[in-house]
Parts: C-alpha cells; structure tokens; sequence
C-alpha cells in the first residue's frame, strides 16, 4: 500500500511540474481540479455509502472537444455492523486516466461525457465481533479499473473558476467484481496564458481612385460627370465660367459679359429676346401645326433685312416628364425653327439653336397657363 501512495504521490507531483511548465506556453489549456466524492460502494465490500473522500485531477485541453486528465482517488468508509456480519474499514486509493469530450464549451453551462481506466488498491482494517476476524480483515486488494459518466461544468468570473459535477460507474476487477457509483462535486481551476484577444487583420490595400471622365477629379467627388477630355475644371470636377454667364469658358466666344447679362448659348449678350406666342408644335413632337408659316415668313424677313444682326432659336418646355427627354425635344423644336427660317433665305451661319428644355421658366410650372407659357420658342437677337 506505501508503494503505492508514493508511486501515485510522485507521478502527479510530476504530472503538475510538467503541465505547470507548459502553461507558459499556451493559453488556460490546463486546469486543476479538487473534488469531494459521495461513494456508493458495491454491497459485497460490506462497507457504509457516503461522503468518503475525494479526488484530485490535472487536466489539459486537447481542441475545441476533448480533455484529457490523470485522476487521484482517496477514500475512506467505515465497515457495516451487524452479528456475525461486520465488515472491514476500508482504505481506497486509485490513479487513472480519463478522456472528456466537452460540448458547448465557452457557454454557461458545458455538458461532458467522460470514460477512463486505471489502477486502484483497497485495504480492509480492523476485526469483527467478539475480536473474531472480518470477512475481509487484511485484505489487500490491487486491481485493474473502467468506468464512464457523465458532468457538467459551470464557469464563474469569466471563466477564472468553474463548478465540476458528475455521476460515475465503476468497475473493479477485484475479488469482488466491485460496481460502484461515486458522485464527485468541487472546483475546477483553469491555468496558463489568457487567449489573446483576436486581431482582426488589415490588408493594405491600393487605394484605388476612379476618375472616369479623366478630368483630375475622382468620381466620389465630381459634381460635373463627363465632362470633355482636356477641359479646364475646378475642385468640383466643373468647367470653368470666368464670367459668371453660364457659358463655360470653353464655349464661350464673349468672354468677360457683364454680370447680368443675358446671353445666347455661345456666352453673347442678347439684345433683344422675340417670343414666337404664335409657333407651336404637335404634342410630344417637333413638327409644326398650322398658323406658324405666317410669324415665321415674317421673322425671316426681318433678318434678310438686317444681315448686321443674328440670332440664336432657343427652345424650351415645362417641368412636366422626364429633363432629359425636355432637353431633347427642346432642341429638336429649335432647329425645326432654324430650318424654317434657312428655308426662307436667311444664312445659315447667323443663326443657331439650342434647346433649354425646362431650365429657363418664365412662368411657374404648378399652373396649366404657367406651363403653357413655358412652352415656347425666342428668337435671341444680338449684334454680328
């Protein structure tokens, strides 16, 4: 039995020395576990159940689902009394392994299954009634173990403690064929390295700049998309307006027009602004309808009298559908009027059109005679 106690003594002192050096290596993959124990002994040991001892574990955490573990046992019981039938106080001690597959491990309340073996060595002491001999008095009993069972493990303050509890079967292959129950309850103490907090990785990637129109001005932060290749822009990606005309500098054959000045679309000040009132179009189209020959004939003839002059048609519509399609119409119905007034013997090169389509209201939109008047062409005289 001392070799015994001294060859378990020595090989968990060991077991600790070495899991205790490892631990600065890992992270809390170790624990330490004190355990009392509730046996209830097979009846033919002829010894009292109860609280009889404990056991004392040093586990490691292989993964994310097993533990494996070396176990001491110590026991002590009390023989049964009775005449004739009294048994032996018994002294237990055992050393084992146990594998532990954990589940839920990181939640509250963590569930496991254990199973191991082991060796075990019994001694029974004292006599019976009237200093007659037990049954079992002197017995000394070492013996091969299995057992199986199943716990729980329930951590606290952030996992730098946890409860242990299990049931336990055991079988002794002894003299007795021992099955056996013990319940263990105690605490579990995990060691080593706290796991570092994961540090999300930051790849260093190219900050890639999209500037589509290739005016300098990326995307993300260009107010003026498309805007032609070589044009001069400002920090908005926006061409350049000198003179505050609304003609880019670009376009604009006038520069340096007086603030306020009204101007065609090639940034020159108009001088005089005719509304053709009487020239209108079929709906959604840029053809012509009746009583537009006669203002037309008239206007052309004006100009064929004063070649010093020319004019811009200038298109435009209400608010009502889509602006971009506004626009187009819009210039649609100012070159019908170019044409016209080509058509009857004014130069082609003192006239231009451009459509506005609904930019330039001169009426407000939420009114059927304010978009009827903004439904219109002008004719923008200025000087050649």
């Amino acid at each position: 039995m001392k070799a015994f106690k001294r060859a378990a003594v020595a090989t968990l002192a060991g077991l600790f020395a070495v899991t205790a050096v490892a631990a600065d290596d890992n992270e809390k993959k170790f624990y330490v576990d004190l355990l009392g124990s509730f046996a209830d002994f097979d009846s033919e040991r002829s010894v009292k159940d109860g609280f009889a001892g404990g056991s004392l574990r040093f586990g490691t955490v292989l993964n994310d689902r097993w533990n494996f573990e070396i176990s001491g046992t110590a026991l002590n019981a009390d023989g049964t009394e009775g005449f004739m039938n009294r048994g032996s106080d018994l002294d237990y001690f055992s050393l084992g392994a146990n594998a532990l597959a954990v589940f839920d491990r990181g939640s509250r309340i963590q569930p496991f299954l254990l199973g191991g073996l082991g060796m075990s060595e019994a001694e029974y002491k004292n006599t019976g009634p009237m200093g007659m001999p037990s049954f079992n008095a002197g017995l000394n009993d070492t013996s091969p173990f299995v057992q199986g069972g199943v716990g729980v493990f329930v951590p606290f303050f952030n996992n730098a403690v946890r409860i242990r509890a299990e049931g336990v079967y055991r079988y002794t292959d002894d003299d007795f064929n021992s099955d056996e129950l013990l319940f263990n309850v105690g605490v579990s103490i995990p060691f080593g390295k706290e796991k570092a907090a994961p540090v999300a990785a930051v790849a260093a990637a190219a900050v890639v700049v999209v500037d589509t129109d290739g005016d300098g001005v990326p995307d993300a932060a260009d107010q003026c998309p498309n805007t032609p290749a070589g044009a001069t822009v400002d920090a908005r990606g926006c061409e350049l307006d000198s003179d505050g005309d609304g003609i880019v500098d670009r376009l604009d054959e006038c520069p340096n027009t007086p603030a306020g000045t009204k101007v065609d679309g090639k940034g020159c000040a108009i001088i005089t602004i005719i509304n053709l009132e009487g020239v209108n179009f079929q709906t959604n189209s840029a053809a012509l309808i009746g009583g537009a020959d006669d203002l037309l004939n008239e206007q052309a003839a004006t100009l064929k009298e004063n070649p010093n002059i020319t004019i811009e048609v200038a298109g435009h519509t209400d608010s009502s559908g889509d602006a971009g399609y506004n626009m187009d119409l819009s210039q649609k119905r100012a070159e019908t009027v170019r044409d016209y007034l080509i058509s009857r013997g004014v130069d082609a090169d003192r006239i231009t059109a451009r459509g506005y389509g609904e930019t330039q209201p001169i009426a407000d939109n939420t009114s059927r005679t304010g978009m009827a008047a903004n439904r219109r062409v002008e004719l923008r005289i200025k000087n050649k």
